[in-house]
């Protein structure tokens, strides 16, 4: 059962990508992401209605809530959708990858996690890695299309490793599905 779920998370959430990138040639990224939005609102909102999940949320709480809600919805999915409109499915795809990178240096910068010396190198690595297949070994113009769409996701990486970190404590507080759907 486990390994039938982990093949639908990854085919669905790497099909995203490509399925963002053919929609996006039909609708604006704006318009998408409004639809995209309202969608998963109300699915999420069926979950947690439905399985009574909304949880009594701490007053204290709620200027957080509102600041990840902004992050994750018009900063990260506007980002990345216009990106998308300007990139190869491929490249956002390997620049989410890094998303747990630069949640850990956001980690390290609020006090939360030590980095070490092998998960340094590790990145790095990685890393490089990754400049190299982005940009196919050669130079890049960053006057493109492809390199504005990549700035773009890069952008959107940015927003979703810091909706991560400051999500974590609320995650912790309230559970993964109420979380979500607070923000």
């Amino acid at each position: 059962m486990l390994l039938a779920l982990m093949a639908t998370h990854v085919t669905v959430t790497g099909g995203g990508y490509v399925f963002n990138k053919l929609a996006l040639r039909e609708f604006n990224p704006i318009a998408f992401g409004f639809w995209r939005l309202l969608i998963g609102l109300g699915g999420l909102g069926s979950v947690v209605l439905i399985g009574r999940l909304w949880p009594k949320i701490d007053r204290a709480d709620w200027p957080r809530i509102f600041l990840l809600a902004l992050v994750a919805v018009p900063v990260n999915q506007l980002i990345y959708l216009v990106g998308m409109s300007k990139t190869m499915p491929s490249h956002a795809s390997l620049l989410y990858g890094t998303t747990a990178v630069f949640a850990l240096f956001l980690s390290a910068a609020l006090g939360y996690e030590r980095i070490v010396r092998h998960k340094l190198i590790a990145i790095a690595v990685s890393l490089c890695g990754l400049a190299i297949v982005v940009t196919q070994g050669t130079s890049f113009d960053i006057n493109s299309e492809l390199f504005i769409g990549d700035m773009l996701i890069f952008s959107a990486v940015l927003a979703w490793a810091t909706y991560t970190v400051l999500g974590k404590s609320l995650v912790t507080k309230y559970g993964a599905i109420p979380q979500r759907a607070s923000c």
